[in-house]
């Protein structure tokens, strides 16, 4: 992830181009590959384990290492050496960049210092973009004093699963507090119970199919294909992602449950007088809104 964002930055700059930004993300695209594939690679887990996992993975908010050691299937040490084999984002993405000739170390450290200062981060939260960790890169761009924490619990969940499932080059800008949205297409689902939540994914049908078929695409043998409807794939996806989100609050005691998804190819209009969340998310390149509200207040309706 850190290509994604300092790539962004040095695009905005003049430094290099959207085609060189293209370029040096397809580069290193595939050198950290999946750790279940390489967990079967090293012959240190069975395809069939692997697959476990990954269903598993739809129904708990764990990573593959973490569910791995718990299965028994690894070892901490067998994580620890296959985390080495993925790569280091930071590094695979500098050594592409300078490779290509676009700049030269003194260069990139200038730029490095004018990314950490726009960004308003610290030496610290610089290396934690560096680590390409979207659990240590969401939480920056999270720093709101007046978002709540269950809606940053949500937006940080949500971003894994988008890693893990969807787009791991995904980016999301900082979010924005809104009172109202209208979407022109919208897969939206409410979370009842000791807390209230509108969780929707909005977009066109292009920029929404990114969720769709990325989802699909997981779910499919290699080089299979089905049609499907984006809409109603979108909404499945979010169900999924709501769904562990709810478990992981009924272990906190909060007694939740998620009403049935909802799908319209209609303009929405979404309100709320409460705690109301637009947060941008760029999809295989394609803007996907998140909407998220917290607390009662919230009303959709179709114009």
């Amino acid at each position: 992830m850190f290509g994604v964002y300092f790539g962004r930055h040095l695009m905005e700059r003049g430094a290099i181009t959207e085609e060189h930004y293209e370029g040096l993300l397809e580069a290193t695209r595939n050198s950290k590959l999946k750790m279940g594939f390489l967990a079967v690679e090293e012959g240190m887990m069975t395809p069939e384990q692997a697959e476990e996992i990954n269903r598993l993975q739809q129904q708990e908010d764990k990573r593959f290492g973490d569910l791995a050691i718990e299965m028994g299937y690894l070892t901490e040490e067998n994580v620890s050496d296959l985390l080495d084999i993925q790569g280091d984002s930071y590094l695979l993405f500098v050594q592409t960049l300078i490779e290509s000739g676009l700049m030269d170390m003194a260069q990139l450290q200038e730029y490095l210092a004018d990314f950490r200062k726009e960004n308003n981060l610290s030496v610290r939260e610089l290396e934690d973009f560096k680590t390409g960790d979207v659990d240590r890169i969401i939480p920056i761009l999270l720093k709101d004093g007046s978002m709540s924490k269950e809606v940053k619990d949500y937006i940080c969940l949500t971003s894994r699963f988008l890693v893990r499932f969807i787009d791991r080059f995904f980016r999301m800008e900082k979010p924005e507090r809104v009172n109202e949205y209208i979407a022109d297409n919208i897969a939206y689902q409410t979370i009842r119970g000791d807390k209230e939540y509108f969780t929707a994914f909005c977009g066109s049908v292009e920029e929404l199919d990114t969720i769709g078929w990325g989802f699909m695409s997981g779910l499919l043998p290699p080089g299979e294909t089905i049609s499907y409807d984006v809409l109603d794939v979108a909404g499945e996806y979010l169900n999924v992602n709501n769904g562990v989100y709810v478990t992981g609050l009924d272990k906190e005691g909060v007694t939740e449950r998620s009403d049935f998804p909802v799908m319209r190819a209609v303009p929405t209009k979404i309100t709320s007088t409460g705690e109301m969340y637009r947060v941008p998310l760029f999809i295989e390149g394609m803007l996907v809104d998140l909407i998220v509200c917290f607390g009662e207040g919230f009303s959709e309706e179709v114009l």
